[in-house]
């Protein structure tokens, strides 16, 4: 990771390293499944056969494979454990990743245990330098303010300045918050999950489906269907993760143009609990934003 530039708080433009490719960052992945549109980079579990380069193998859960040839990014499993594990089974994974990772020095590392964080320090500090490191649960954790503040910020401050941070399955109106917070890298897990559910994802919120008739947008997939009734699962797929993209993008030109917080704000109105981050982030939260971006 190279940062080409700091913004607001703790977000940083920057580029993303991957073999000869240079990624401008914060950016979105792109899991390899039918209908998803290309992308810079995409992420695989490591049994998917797939052209698609950069690509990112995740592991997946609790077991891991060697790493294959071509210059890609591993990255080592999570728990499969929700947020409400209970203490002796978070330890164990601690003990596990850590031996994991000692094992696999090239890959990167997803972060888990949130509820104990002298476990979850412990991983981050030993994986401090890894070329990624990833929180676990991520979505789950925005339906819990003040630890998702706790846990962003928290591994932002122990991660180098090298180290790429990625938060999984996040939905798009949290992402300047997050990326306000210094996450680098997100992906279009939310987007899909929302498409199969029927939902319709837009910059001021989500609709079901069915009930919209003209559909607000103007992408491609929006003109063909003309109203929800008439949209395919793949449509509405790749619309959402259009919706996904171009939240980055405006997340990117407003840290050019110094205006990340504005953006954050006026996202954080679509949910009670982006909200609530945003409040926990300015009022508990004011020595991270000044580290890293000190306001007079």
């Amino acid at each position: 990771m190279e940062v080409m530039r700091r913004a607001e708080g703790a977000a940083r433009l920057g580029r993303w390293v991957l073999g000869e490719r240079r990624i401008p960052t914060p950016c979105v992945m792109s899991w390899v499944f039918p209908g998803a549109p290309g992308g810079e980079v995409h992420v695989a579990p490591a049994w998917v056969r797939t052209s698609r380069r950069p690509l990112v193998v995740h592991h997946g859960v609790l077991r891991s494979t060697s790493l294959r040839g071509g210059g890609e990014l591993g990255l080592l499993p999570q728990a499969s454990a929700r947020l409400s594990t209970f203490r002796g089974v978070v330890e164990r994974w601690a003990e596990g990743v850590l031996a994991l990772g000692e094992a696999h020095p090239e890959s990167g590392v997803m972060l888990d245990g949130w509820h104990f964080p002298e476990l979850w320090r412990r991983v981050a500090e030993r994986f401090r330098s890894r070329c990624m490191l990833g929180i676990a649960h991520a979505g789950e954790l925005c339906t819990k303010p003040r630890l998702l503040v706790t846990a962003v910020t928290g591994v932002r401050e122990l991660a180098s300045t090298g180290t790429v941070l990625y938060l999984p399955g996040v939905p798009p109106h949290f992402m300047p918050l997050l990326a306000l917070m210094g996450v680098d890298v997100f992906d279009d897990a939310y987007a899909a999950g929302a498409a199969l559910s029927g939902i319709y994802l837009s910059p001021a919120g989500e609709h079901h489906l069915r009930s919209l008739g003209e559909l607000p947008c103007r992408c491609p997939e929006c003109r063909s269907a003309g109203d929800g009734s008439r949209m395919s699962l793949r449509a509405l797929l790749r619309h959402n993760i259009g919706v996904v993209r171009s939240m980055l993008a405006e997340v990117r030109a407003a840290m050019r143009q110094r205006r990340l917080c504005e953006l954050a704000e006026a996202q954080a109105n679509l949910s009670v609990e982006a909200k609530a981050a945003l409040r926990v982030l300015y009022r508990e939260r004011q020595d991270f934003l000044q580290r890293y971006h000190p306001v007079a």
